[in-house]
């Protein structure tokens, strides 16, 4: 979810937004490369054999362009607000315990019905 405020531009509209995001986990793989490899399923809950905690809540900025036409492009950059590391509490200081998730997106895109104003 994006609170979004448009500012007319000439041939369009500027974006800009934020907003929280959540996502859940529901499996994956970790490869091993360099000196050892190999790779391990990863297992997402609360218990102790699983790796990271399912929820990750995060926060979203964007900015981008409409124009008139109905394309639009925006970047964003997400980053995760809780530590999704499952067994943190075994060394609360130490950073390899410390997990958080964050990206940048790139979209482009094109609105059917898109408001010319």
């Amino acid at each position: 979810v994006n609170f979004l405020y448009r500012a007319p531009g000439t041939n369009g509209h500027f974006i800009v937004g934020l907003g929280p995001s959540i996502a859940y986990g529901l499996g994956g793989k970790a490869k091993i490369s360099g000196g050892e490899t190999g790779s391990n399923t990863i297992k997402f809950g609360s218990g102790a054999d699983d790796l990271l905690k399912p929820i990750e809540i995060s926060g979203n900025i964007l900015v981008g362009y409409e124009w008139n036409s109905g394309i639009f492009f925006q970047v964003n950059y997400n980053h995760s607000l809780n530590n999704i590391y499952n067994n943190y509490n075994l060394a609360p200081s130490d950073p390899a315990t410390n997990w958080h998730n964050s990206y940048f997106g790139l979209h482009i895109g094109y609105f059917i019905h898109s408001t010319k104003k």
